[in-house]
């Protein structure tokens, strides 16, 4: 039986979620500084590297909890959100809006379906 695995298989299978998305968000935060694609910039950052079905997934995730209420979420799980749904508000996809204090921050006149193809295809 052949028990090889790569470096990227091992990592994914033994970090958890939380540090899998701790990892993409620094990959995205570099790549948006240098102006390369987060899949790209992966290969220069070790903890792995980000499949594009793995980028589609955080960035769904992001989007998801943007239009969300902040108080339902810890501090670091807002602060990444807000990264990704700048991006959206830069593409004109989401429109800043403060419902008041612990309500959302975002509105649309897109799906979010949508939303998260939009930022993925500009993030990629």
């Amino acid at each position: 039986m052949n028990t090889l695995r790569t470096f990227s298989q091992s990592q994914s299978i033994s970090t958890t979620t939380d540090e899998r998305y701790q990892h993409i968000s620094k990959v995205i935060n570099k790549a948006l500084k240098s102006g390369i694609s987060p899949i790209d910039q992966s290969l220069f950052i070790s903890g792995g590297t980000i499949s594009p079905y793995e980028l589609k997934l955080y960035i769904g995730s992001c989007v998801n909890i943007g239009f969300c209420q902040p108080k339902f979420f810890k501090r670091h799980v807002w602060l990444r959100s807000k990264k990704i749904m700048q991006v959206a508000v830069n593409i004109g996809v989401a429109i800043p809006k403060d419902f008041g204090l612990g309500k959302g921050k975002y509105t649309t006149n897109f799906t979010i379906e949508q939303i998260i193809d939009k930022v993925y295809n500009k993030l990629s």
